[in-house]
Formats: C-alpha cells, sequence, structure tokens
C-alpha cells in the first residue's frame, strides 16, 4: 500500500474479510475495496486450482498430477501412485495441452488409473419443442468420475427398508461473480459452458467433521451451479440488478424457526397474501397447492392471482375452470398458447387449478408482455398486475387474495409495495398482507451449519416467512433439468409436514427425523423400481434389487454415514468428496452404493444399471488390471449403463463419431482464421467462439477450449478407423496402439465415449433385432475383469452393432 495523489487503479486492493456487505473506505487517499471473499476462494499456493471467483487467485498454470483425483491400482509396473484425477472436463487452463502430453508417452510415464466407480455425467440434452431452434450437438462428454473408490473392499449391506428460476422476469437471483463467464443465449434446449473448475480441497477441508465437511464441498458446488446457470441466460432485463438487490435484502437472514400453523394463522389474518415460485421446482407450485388446502377450510372465500395465465387470457381461464376435462384443458392450453407463454412443465399447474376448480377458488390472471415498456418491463409488469389485483379487492373486499408470482416479484417492495399504494390511493382500508418466501438459498446455509436443514418454516419478520421443501442444490438442478428437458424423480411426497389431502387431519407434532427417512425412503423406492424395470425388461431375475444404499446431493450425512460405517479409509473418504465436488453422480461397487447428484431420470437410471450389473457379474473392484483389460472392461461397462438409461428414456443422446468430426473441424477452423488475423495484423483471435456452422443450415453449439476433449475425440475417431479396418479385413483385431497409452484423463473420456456411442447403439441394434435380449443379459453376467474377455465381447458388440446408426438427434425431430 501507498500514498498516492488519487485513486488509481493499482491503488485499488483486495483481501478476505469476514462476511460482509463490499464498501469502499477512503484512506489517507488511498481507496480501498474491501471485498467479501470466503475462506475457500483464496488460493494457498502457486499449482492450485482456481478459485471460482477468487480475486487473489494465481495465474499459474496448474500440474496435472497435484489436481486430479487418485486412481491406482493397474499392475502394468506404474511408478506413481500419488497422480489422481479430479474433475469431469474443466477449464483451458487445466487441460493437458499440445506441448504437455506426448501420445506416444509410455505407460511408467503416466499416472496409474483407478479401477471402477461407475458414473452418470450431467448431460444437457438439447430441446425438442421450440419452433426454429438450430441444430446443436449434443454436450461435449464430461469426464467420468473414477478413482480409487473403485478399489474399495467388499463391505455389502442391506439398504434402508423401501418404504422459478423461471422466466426471466420471474427468475430467482443468481447473483454475478467477479470472474463472470460468458452468455451463451437463454435457450431451453441451448447448452452452457461449463463452470470455473472448483479449487482442489486443502487438507483442512479433507481433515474436517466429516458433515461440515460434505456442507462445504455443496456450497461451492452450489456456487458453481449459480455460475452455470447465469451462463444460460442471454441477458438479464433493464434494471434486473436494483430488482434482484431488493429481493436479496428480504433475504438475508431469518428471526426464527416457525412452523406450518403460525404460517396459516398469519395468512388467515391477513388481507393478501404473496407467495413466490420458482417455476422450475415442482415442490414450489406443491406449498400452493398445500396452503390452498388449508385456506379453505373456512367460509371466507379466496381469491388467487395466477402469474401463468396472462391478463388478456381471462375469458379463458373462466372457460377452462367451469370445465377442466381432459377435452377442454387441450382447448385451453392452446387458446392461451401454453408453451409460448409460458412453456414450464404444465402438471403442477393445472394440479393447482383443478384444486381451485374443487374448492371454488376464483383465479385471475396476472401476467404479461408489455413489450412498449423495454426499459422498466419488470416494474411495468407489476403495475398490470398491481391493476388487475385492486379491482378484485374493489369486487370483493372481504375475500382473502393469495398471489402466486415469481419469487422476484413478491419481494417487499415489487409487488406488495404496488398494492398497498393502489389500496391507500383508491381509498380503500388498508389491507395487511403477509410474504411467504420458498427455498432462500442463504437461510438455508445458514440452517444447515446449525444442523436445521429439514425446517420447513422460519419466520423472516413479522409479515414473512419462508418455506423451505428442496436444497440449494436441487432447486438449481430443478432449472437445468428444465432447460435440458430431463425427466426427473418424482419429488416425494413427504416434503415437509403439510397435509396434501384436503380432508386430512395435520399433525403439528410430525418429526423432521421421519419426514427425512421418508424422503430416502421414497427416492429408494423410485431407484429400486428403475432397476427392476431394466431387469425385467432384460428378463433377469433377481430378488436382491433393493440392496443398495443411496445418498442424493441432499444428504448431508452422507459422509458421516461413511466414516462411522469404518469400512472405508480416510483417503477414500476424501476421494467421495471430491467426486462430490465433480457434480457426477456415481455407483460405488463398495458396498452398493448410489449418489445421485441430481434428481433426474437419466442418471438415476445409469447408476441402477450399473447397480443391477454389479450384482449379475459380481466383478471385483479390488483387483488390478492390466490396460487392455482395464480399457474395454470400461467400454462395456459404460455401454451398458448407457442401455439401461435407454431403456427409460429412449431420447438421451450422446456425444457421436460425427459429433467429434464438427468439433476437431471447428478447432481447426478457429486456428485457421487466429492464424490468418495474425498475419494481417488484425485485432482479436477471429472466430473463437463457441457457434459454429457444422453444415449448410446447421449452428451448433459447443463447448470451447477443451484440450481434453479433442484429444479423446482423435483418439475416438482413430479407434473407430480401426474398428472399420478390421471389419473390412477380418483377421486378429491389431490392437488399440496409442489409445492404450494415454493419461488418466485421457483414458477414463476416451473410455467413456466410446462406452456411451457403443450403449447408443447396442440399444438401436436391439430394437433392429440385430441383438437379442439374451445376448445382453449374458453381457451382465459375464465375468469382464478377466484377461481377454472384455476385448472380445467388445469385438462381438462391434460386430453385432455394425451398420447401426444412432438415430435422429433432438435437434433432428419435430
Amino acid at each position: 500500500m501507498r500514498p498516492a495523489q488519487e485513486a488509481r487503479a493499482e491503488d485499488r486492493v483486495r483481501a478476505p474479510v469476514e462476511e460482509g456487505l463490499e464498501q469502499g473506505r477512503e484512506v489517507a487517499r488511498v481507496i480501498l475495496e474491501v471485498a467479501v471473499l470466503d475462506q475457500d476462494d483464496v488460493p494457498g499456493r502457486e499449482g492450485e486450482g482456481r478459485p471460482n471467483r477468487g480475486a487473489l487467485a494465481p495465474v499459474g498454470r496448474q500440474d496435472l498430477e497435484h489436481d486430479v483425483l487418485l486412481g491406482v491400482g493397474l499392475a502394468v509396473g506404474l511408478d506413481r501412485p500419488d497422480r489422481v484425477v479430479l474433475r469431469a472436463v474443466v477449464g483451458d487452463d487445466h487441460l493437458l495441452g499440445e506441448g504437455d502430453l506426448d501420445l506416444g508417452d509410455s505407460p511408467q510415464d503416466l499416472g496409474d488409473r483407478g479401477l471402477l466407480i461407475e458414473h452418470g455425467d450431467q448431460h444437457r440434452e438439447g430441446s425438442s419443442g421450440h419452433a426454429g431452434d438450430p441444430i446443436r450437438l449434443p454436450p461435449p462428454p464430461r469426464l467420468p468420475a473414477n478413482g480409487a473408490l473403485g478399489l474399495f473392499s467388499p463391505a455389502p449391506r442391506r439398504a434402508l427398508n423401501r418404504s422459478g428460476a423461471g422466466s426471466p422476469q420471474g427468475a430467482a437471483p443468481i447473483p454475478r461473480g467477479r470472474d463472470e463467464l460468458p452468455r451463451v443465449g437463454r435457450d431451453p434446449g441451448g447448452y452452457h459452458r461449463w463452470p470455473n473448475p472448483p479449487k482442489r480441497l486443502e487438507r483442512n477441508d479433507l481433515t474436517a467433521d466429516p458433515r461440515r465437511a460434505l456442507l462445504a464441498i455443496q456450497k461451492r458446488l452450489w456456487r458453481n451451479l449459480r455460475q452455470e446457470i447465469e451462463a444460460t441466460i442471454e441477458g438479464d432485463p433493464p434494471n434486473i440488478a436494483i430488482y434482484r438487490e431488493e429481493f436479496e435484502r428480504d433475504l438475508r437472514s431469518y428471526e426464527s424457526v416457525s412452523n406450518k400453523s403460525e404460517l396459516v394463522r398469519a395468512a388467515l389474518a391477513a388481507g393478501v397474501v404473496y407467495l413466490g415460485d420458482y417455476h422450475t421446482l415442482p415442490q414450489a407450485q406443491k406449498t400452493l397447492v398445500k396452503l390452498l388446502l388449508a385456506l379453505t377450510r373456512t367460509s371466507r372465500p379466496v381469491i388467487l392471482g395466477f402469474e401463468m395465465v396472462r391478463i388478456e387470457h381471462q375469458e379463458h381461464l373462466d372457460r377452462y375452470l367451469a370445465d377442466p376435462s381432459s377435452a377442454n384443458e387441450e382447448r385451453f392450453l392452446h387458446a392461451i398458447d401454453y408453451w409460448t407463454t409460458w412453456a414450464f412443465d404444465w402438471a403442477p399447474y393445472r394440479e393447482v387449478l383443478q384444486l381451485c376448480h374443487r374448492r371454488g377458488v376464483r383465479v385471475v390472471g396476472i401476467n404479461s408482455d408489455p413489450r412498449d415498456h423495454p426499459h422498466d418491463h419488470l416494474l411495468e409488469r407489476d403495475f398490470r398486475s398491481a391493476a388487475v389485483l385492486l379491482e378484485e379487492i374493489r369486487a370483493q373486499p372481504e375475500a382473502l387474495l393469495v398471489v402466486f408470482d415469481g419469487d422476484l416479484h413478491v419481494a417487499r417492495d415489487h409487488l406488495p409495495l404496488l398494492i398497498d399504494n393502489e389500496v391507500q390511493k383508491a381509498g380503500l382500508p388498508a389491507r395487511r398482507r403477509v410474504i411467504v418466501h420458498q427455498n432462500a438459498e442463504e437461510i438455508w446455509w445458514q440452517l444447515a451449519r446449525d444442523r436445521l436443514e429439514d425446517t420447513n418454516v422460519v419466520r423472516l419478520a413479522p409479515d414473512a416467512f419462508c418455506v423451505f421443501n428442496a436444497s440449494p442444490i436441487e432447486k438449481l438442478h430443478s432449472y437445468l433439468n428444465w432447460v435440458s428437458e430431463r425427466e426427473t424423480l418424482e419429488p416425494p411426497l413427504a416434503t415437509s409436514t403439510w397435509a396434501m389431502v384436503e380432508d386430512e387431519d395435520e399433525d403439528e407434532e410430525d418429526e423432521a427425523e421421519d419426514l427425512a427417512q421418508q424422503r430416502v425412503a421414497e427416492y429408494q423406492e423410485q431407484v429400486h423400481q428403475i432397476a427392476c424395470t431394466v431387469a425385467t425388461f432384460l428378463e433377469i431375475e433377481r430378488d436382491d434389487l433393493d440392496d443398495f444404499h443411496l445418498f442424493t446431493v441432499n444428504d448431508l450425512d452422507f459422509l458421516d454415514w461413511m466414516a462411522e460405517d469404518g469400512a472405508f479409509t480416510e483417503r477414500e473418504l476424501e476421494d467421495v468428496k471430491r467426486q462430490i465436488l465433480s457434480n457426477e453422480s456415481y455407483f460405488i461397487p463398495k458396498g452398493d452404493v448410489i449418489y445421485l447428484s441430481d434428481f433426474s431420470v437419466v442418471n438415476a437410471a445409469e447408476e441402477a444399471t450399473h447397480f443391477l450389473h454389479h450384482r449379475c457379474s459380481g466383478y471385483r473392484w479390488d483387483k488390478p488390471r492390466d490396460l487392455a483389460t482395464d480399457f474395454y472392461f470400461r467400454i462395456v461397462t459404460e455401454a451398458l449403463g448407457f442401455f439401461g438409461s435407454k431403456v427409460l428414456v429412449p431420447t438421451r443422446e450422446c456425444w457421436r463419431e460425427k459429433d467429434c468430426e464438427v468439433f476437431l473441424e471447428n478447432y481447426r477452423v478457429r486456428q485457421q482464421e487466429r492464424k490468418r488475423r495474425r498475419a494481417a495484423g488484425e485485432e482479436g483471435d477471429g472466430g473463437d467462439t463457441s457457434v459454429l456452422e457444422a453444415m449448410s443450415e446447421e449452428r451448433v453449439k459447443v463447448l470451447t477450449n477443451q484440450k481434453l476433449t479433442r484429444r479423446a475425440s482423435t483418439l475416438v475417431l482413430e479407434h473407430r478407423d480401426l474398428e472399420r479396418r478390421y471389419l473390412e479385413q477380418g483377421g486378429p483385431w491389431p490392437g488399440a496402439g496409442r489409445c492404450l497409452t494415454q493419461p488418466t484423463e485421457v483414458h477414463l473420456l476416451l473410455t467413456h465415449m466410446l462406452g456411451h456411442m457403443l450403449g447408443d447403439k447396442l440399444y438401436f441394434a436391439l430394437l433392429l433385432n440385430k441383438v437379442s435380449k439374451s445376448f445382453i443379459r449374458q453381457l451382465f453376467h459375464d465375468p469382464l475383469e478377466q484377461p481377454g474377455l472384455a476385448l472380445g465381447r467388445y469385438l462381438e458388440l462391434v460386430k453385432s452393432t455394425q451398420g447401426v446408426g444412432h438415430g435422429p438427434s433432438r435437434g433432428e425431430r419435430l
């Protein structure tokens, strides 16, 4: 620090401080910017992964062997057991560059490869229902979550008994970080740049209390997801920063833990109740159903202001509510142009309207799209909503008005303030109000730190509450699943103590621990049913497909359970923490543990299939394998997992051979353009964009600067060429060549890509009767870890699926 005649850019410094607001302080004419940085935002030393948003991050290149997840076990004389693999495909600076790796490196110069953690990656499949959408590549493949977990010794245990972010105007707040990602467009079928890679866990993180460590991991993951979501938004509406800041101000802390009864009593005593909606989270709409069930048990009339319906469509809404039959439902959705004006999942909103029909609740549309107010769009929408609601208050002053609007709109100084002012200007009696928010992330983290994450309701202020029925990560995943149009597991009914049956008596003394167990049991039963569905399809008879432990992203006691189990070493627990941070679903053969990073059916089906395969084959996870055996073991295992997910979700896509070609061609074109611009002395790198012209009428969005994906894509094409020559010429398999001599990250991603391609073709081959169920069933039982068997099976599959295509991509379907 030094004195300055005037404040200059170089006089601005940053330092980590305790939590608080960013503020400027003038000290002897030196400007200090005091920035809020959590401890995990500040790197410890050169060579670590960059923090997610840390201002003090070093910019030196990373050393791969210090920033990857543990992987050991191949019996090929490797002498570097400390080299590890951390995460999925990450940023450009964290991947192998052209000069970082010689494709001819010998195995002795490469890191060990761990045995198997079966995994399901976070594919963002494209949209299929938006007119005019470009045809897109499927998302680039992400590095599988593999490592030393595959070396766990057996410890099987019985499982538990089987017992919005919405439209831009209503989106949840997603504060920007200092290292904001480029935006790639708010497109429900688009793809996103991956978030900045998480920082490598410090030793004090790894030795901390397991629950506390898991909470820290999940909070970092939550930040990454927020950044990923922000990358999908094309542009914020004007004045959104102020609008969002006012919303966040209401949700910084809470006064006390409350309960449903206290909230309902406050609502019944009010004149207006505001409830915030997170449009992609079904639990948010369930809260409205539960609240209406409670509020309509009295004789007081209830009016619902409903954002889903636009003001000009009130006539269509009235007609539908008079007869919400299936035939009228189709007419109603067509009349209001639902998939253009709203586009979120219809089922949760249909449940609300059907309840209103049964309970005699009047519903009024309050949404609008004032395109003639581009600079104050949000505020104008609130004004128009307030005008409609004021007329309802005039017409029925004795009624209880419930307003269900996007969560930003129900902030104290937004729609509630406007209605208060309109009521006052109209000379009407003031109306008591109650504001109910849902799933405020920062407050949830506060509760979780105090081991109160199962709390259902907190009081924010005398006239404000917040209801919790989803974790912050689950909430954000609901948006990402909506963007990629992925089916999700059904939310458990036991998400709160609120009654779901209309005439059910409410029990105020329901135990949070019992509810948590019910939630786990309901998800566990769904995964069990998925495993049974795949087994039934393949005519596999087993009575032990419920014999697994299921943990989800919501389970903060996951690491506690593993530590108390006693079967897992400290090093293995450290690996689990890294896997969680990588935001991947995976299956751990030791103990038959399934971990779901989100609630998509695709991921649940892939992990359930891996579990089924493990049960059928009984393969050993603690037995070292030679390079060729490991390579093809992984490919076939990946293929079976992908095949099982296709049984449940036939529209699932994989990264195809053609995608590899387009990806590499785009890179070649960009490199040529850069060279041309440099030679011409032009500014900019030219063409370094995530959008490329793949074919005459296609625009495909891909992840740029993926050196690892380029390397794996190149090797995929080489391996596929070897397969074609093998099929054309006959004779013995010539060997995979340099595909077998890759560093761990390339080895894992390459087998992942080849396995998913093979699994996709295997599914279509079955539909075309080119392979039989009995053949696939035998694959599930084969001891693939035996030398030569995995390669033999792979070559059989290559022959059997010869000429089988991948089917149309989502962009090619209507």
